[in-house]
C-alpha cells in the first residue's frame, strides 16, 4: 500500500521550499502509459531507450502558484499535497505568522489552479508549528499531521481533521511520556479510516524513541507503541506503511552497540510488536505488496570511506516476508541516498533517490530475488516524474 500523498496521479503538485507549486498532466495518458511500460519489463525484454532521450515532454505544465507571507523572504515552505476524488488539490506547509512564529498553512485549489480557501493553525502554545503530511480519505475528509508547540513549550505530535470546506473537525495532540519534544514524520490511513502516525518522542530515560500511535476516525487515541533500543541514545521512526490486512510497518533508525542501524518494525492491529529486523544504517521509506511482503529503502556508509572520495552514503534495499524473513537484499556501491519507494503496477517496485547531486529512479520486480538492471529506467523515471522526485526532499 502506498501513501495517498505519494501516489502517482494525473494531477501532480510539486512543493519546493521556494514556495512554487506546479501542476502537471498528460491528457490522462501519463499514468496508464507509464505503468504499461514498467509492467512490460523483464530481464530479456528491455526497451530501446537512450539515456539521453528527453522524456520530459510527456508532462505539460498547466499552472503554477506561489505564496509568500512577505514577512521574511524564504520563511514559508510547502511540505505535502494530496488530491480528492473531484481533482481538487490540497497543499500544506508552514508559514510565518504575524507574531513571528510558524503556523500550519493549508490551501485548496481547483483543477484549474484557482484558490478556493486557505486556513492556518497557530497551535496551542506560544511557539512554532510545522505541517509535515496531508492525506485525503475516501470518506471526504483530509488530515494534516505535524509538530506543534504545546502549552509547556515543547513540540508535540498534532493531527487535525478537516472537511472539504476547510472546516476543522477535531484536533488530537500527543505529548510523550518524557514530556519533552515529540516529532512526527509520517502518516497513513487504513481501510476503516483509522490514522497511524510514526516519528520520535522523548522517553523518560531513553532519549528519543520510535513512537507509533493509532487514532480512530473521530480522533480517539486507540494505542501508542514505543520502541527503544539502547539506553539514552536516540531512535527515529521515519516512514510507515500498511499491508492489505492493515498490519503496520514502521521503518527508521535505532542505536545499537554505539552505531546506527536501520530498523523495520511490524505491529498488529492492537499495536503489539510482532517482529523487528535490522539492515543498513538507516531506513528512509517502506512499502508492502498485496502478499504482505515488505520493502524498505535506506542508506549505509561505504567501508573505509573518506571525505576525499566524496559522499560515502549509498543506497540499500531489502525485502522481507510478512513473517520477517529476509527474501533478498541489495547494497549499491555507487548510488547515493535512497529516499523514496512506490509501487508501479502489480509486479514492479520503483525506487527513487539521489545520485551525484541529482536524482535517480530504478526498478525492482516483486517476484525476483534481484533487481532488473535497466539503466534507461533511471532516466525514464527521472524525466517523467522529476518534479515529483524533487518534492521528496522538501
Amino acid at each position: 500500500m502506498v501513501h495517498t500523498s505519494r501516489s502517482i496521479k494525473r494531477f501532480l503538485c510539486v512543493l519546493l521550499t521556494i514556495n512554487f507549486c506546479f501542476a502537471y498532466h498528460t491528457n490522462g495518458q501519463e499514468t496508464s502509459s507509464f505503468k504499461s511500460i514498467l509492467n512490460s519489463f523483464d530481464k530479456a525484454n528491455q526497451p530501446n531507450l537512450s539515456s539521453n532521450q528527453n522524456l520530459s515532454s510527456t508532462a505539460t505544465e498547466v499552472w503554477r502558484k506561489t505564496y509568500g507571507s512577505g514577512l521574511l523572504p524564504g520563511h514559508d515552505g510547502g511540505t505535502s499535497s494530496t488530491v480528492d476524488d473531484d481533482g481538487y488539490l490540497y497543499v500544506t506547509g508552514y508559514s510565518q505568522g504575524e507574531g513571528g512564529h510558524y503556523n500550519f498553512l493549508t490551501f485548496k485549489y481547483d483543477p484549474s489552479g484557482h484558490k478556493i480557501w486557505s486556513t492556518r493553525y497557530e497551535g496551542a502554545g506560544n511557539g512554532d508549528n510545522f505541517a509535515r503530511v496531508i492525506l485525503y480519505n475516501q470518506t471526504g475528509y483530509f488530515y494534516i499531521m505535524g509538530e506543534s508547540t504545546g502549552a509547556e513549550g515543547n513540540f508535540d505530535y498534532v493531527l487535525i481533521k478537516y472537511n472539504k470546506d476547510g472546516q476543522e473537525q477535531w484536533i488530537a495532540r500527543y505529548n510523550g511520556t518524557g514530556n519533552g519534544n515529540d516529532y512526527p514524520t509520517d502518516m497513513t490511513i487504513d481501510s476503516l479510516g483509522n490514522i497511524y502516525i510514526t516519528g520520535k518522542s522523548k522517553g523518560l530515560s531513553t532519549g528519543m524513541d520510535i513512537v507509533t500511535i493509532k487514532y480512530s476516525y473521530n480522533g480517539i487515541l486507540l494505542w501508542q507503541a514505543r520502541f527503544t533500543s539502547d539506553g539514552e541514545f536516540d531512535d527515529d521512526g521515519r516512514a510507515i506503511s500498511l499491508d492489505s490486512k492493515d498490519n503496520i510497518f514502521v521503518a527508521g533508525v535505532k542505536r545499537q552497540n554505539g552505531k546506527n542501524k536501520g530498523v523495520v518494525l511490524k505491529y498488529n492491529l492492537e499495536g503489539n510488536l510482532v517482529w523487528s529486523r535490522s539492515f543498513l544504517e538507516r531506513f528512509n521509506d517502506i512499502s508492502s505488496d498485496d502478499s504482505g511482503n515488505v520493502y524498505a529503502i535506506g542508506t549505509y556508509t561505504l567501508p573505509n570511506w573518506s571525505w576525499k572520495y566524496g559522499p560515502g552514503d549509498r543506497i540499500g534495499v531489502i525485502k522481507y516476508s510478512t513473517e520477517g524473513e529476509e527474501l533478498w537484499s541489495i547494497k549499491h556501491t555507487k548510488l547515493e541516498w535512497g529516499n523514496f519507494i512506490t509501487e508501479i503496477g502489480q509486479e514492479n517496485l520503483c525506487i527513487m533517490g539521489k545520485y551525484e547531486r541529482g536524482f535517480i529512479a530504478f526498478l525492482y520486480n516483486f517476484l525476483d530475488k534481484y533487481e532488473i538492471l535497466i539503466e534507461s529506467i533511471f532516466f525514464l523515471c527521472y524525466y517523467l516524474f522529476k518534479s515529483v522526485i524533487y518534492s521528496i526532499n522538501c
